[in-house]
């Protein structure tokens, strides 16, 4: 199995749904207040391919882009110090609520980040 497909493999074993659809879920992972808690979200990716009206979102040109610069984000986050590795599996194994919910969404960069960082601690 190369790299690609155990990726992918560690994604399907996720879960993430629409936080709309009335399913459960325990993390956020869209910008702004939660829709169920009214809460904010910590875990929401500031970029975007649509417009928005949350301060500190960058548009850029596609969602695939968005999802990458977030993945970027998460790495440079967790060399940096500023994203702790115990906390990042501490979210392994959760359902994560998001508005786009299927691939490409950054909630399933989270999921399998958190997965990773519980097998590497």
């Amino acid at each position: 199995m190369n790299a690609k497909q155990q990726e992918f493999q560690e994604l399907a074993r996720q879960r993430v749904v629409h936080c709309m659809s009335g399913e459960h879920y325990d993390i956020y992972a869209g910008r702004g207040r939660c829709p169920t808690t009214q809460t904010l979200g910590k875990w929401g990716n500031r970029y975007t391919h649509r417009p928005s009206r949350v301060p500190g979102v960058v548009v850029v040109s596609t969602v695939e882009e968005a999802v990458a610069f977030h993945k970027r984000e998460i790495w440079e986050r967790l060399h940096d110090g500023t994203l702790s590795k115990e906390l990042l599996a501490s979210l392994d194994g959760k359902v994560w609520g998001c508005w786009c919910h299927r691939p490409p969404c950054h909630a399933y960069t989270l999921a399998a980040a958190a997965a990773w960082a519980a097998r590497t601690l």
